[in-house]
């Protein structure tokens, strides 16, 4: 009894430790973050092709990236071509609509206000409607011009962000791709004989799981994505495609991304009265159940199995942490992290270490 207690003391703390370390490191590189984040998820994705274009035709390394880089490019080019202007169509025009949703807004806080007054006096009395009033019914809080404007400047015009997009992550994913083998080969000069065998062994079972999630994880958003935008432009919904491109990627985040994506989106069938919000909600509950029982299987395989509690606390200490983007990367990093750490105790047991 007292082993496996030990064992399991041994098991939190090193855990507790790999994800103090990941987050610290997070912060002192916050931001170098993102080009680097996209960096090596453009490695993770294209090295199977580089590695099978290398070996199966027999070109060197940098031919073999340099063909896949530009088969890519592309491909990213003539979607970019065809999806891009759409996407800036709809934000302007979401640009345009913001005091259509103001407006619709304050109405409908002042019929919930006035039903709520008439049926329940004493919910009404008790309710601190100024309060909420002086702090979130404002013009000026929500939807406003120079919000809009700020962000349409930074993803259109920023170009700290153009050069990190377009410039910082192809290169980090080229020398990744290029240098990544020959770093590991490197590191391992520093392992002694005794462990040799075994950090190789740890190392190959976290590259084929961590690995394989993050590979799954993208394409099950982008294929999300990719549904819900036809889906919600079939349906008539404002907004579709970015709609859509919210959705894919907020469905990285279990539990809390598709509430929040659905959430909008039926918001938005509700301000702007142009579709039945309960065919907004169905269309996103059937591909959720699609999501669930078919795409998320085949491409990610197996969960993190992480409880909600977890979901929900990493989710809001990464928004904390690092905005958005945190919010984005704090479940699947706890999620590799709690996964990392039972390979790594397993392993360790396994060589009787511990």
């Amino acid at each position: 009894m007292k082993q496996k207690t030990a064992h399991i003391r041994i098991k939190l703390a090193v855990g507790l430790w790999m994800l103090v370390l990941v987050v610290a490191a997070l912060y002192i590189l916050r931001l170098f973050l993102l080009p680097f984040a996209l960096g090596g998820l453009i490695a993770l994705l294209i090295q199977p092709t580089v590695n099978h274009a290398e070996g199966r035709y027999n070109l060197s390394r940098n031919t073999s990236i340099g063909v896949v880089f530009g088969i890519f490019a592309v491909a990213f080019l003539v979607v970019g071509y065809y999806v891009v202007p759409k996407i800036v169509k709809e934000f302007r025009q979401l640009q345009g609509d913001r005091a259509q949703f103001v407006m619709s807004i304050t109405e409908r806080y002042q019929q919930l206000k006035s039903k709520v007054k008439k049926q329940s006096p004493q919910l009404h009395s008790a309710v601190p409607w100024k309060d909420f009033e002086k702090s979130w019914l404002k013009p000026d809080k929500w939807l406003s011009k120079g919000k809009f404007e700020s962000i349409w400047y930074r993803v259109t015009h920023g170009l700290e962000w153009l050069f990190s997009i377009l410039v910082l992550s192809p290169l980090v994913a080229f020398f990744i791709l290029k240098d990544g083998a020959l770093l590991k080969h490197w590191a391992m000069h520093f392992v002694p004989n005794r462990y040799f065998e075994m950090v190789m062994e740890l190392l190959y079972n976290i590259n084929n799981q961590i690995v394989a999630f993050v590979r799954g994880q993208f394409w099950d958003s982008s294929i999300n994505a990719l549904l819900l935008s036809v889906a919600l432009t079939l349906v008539g919904l404002p907004y579709a495609i970015l709609v859509g491109i919210f959705a894919g990627i907020a469905n990285a985040v279990p539990v809390v991304g598709p509430i929040v994506a659905g959430s909008i989106s039926v918001l938005i069938a509700i301000l702007t009265g142009s579709v039945n919000p309960w065919v907004v909600f169905v269309t996103f509950l059937i591909i959720h159940i699609i999501d669930v029982t078919i795409i998320y299987p085949m491409c990610v395989g197996h969960s993190l199995r992480l409880h909600e509690a977890v979901v929900i606390v990493g989710v809001f200490s990464g928004g904390y942490i690092g905005g958005a983007l945190g919010m984005l990367v704090a479940v699947p990093l706890i999620g590799i992290v709690v996964r990392s750490t039972e390979i790594i105790f397993r392993t360790l047991r396994g060589y009787r270490i511990l």
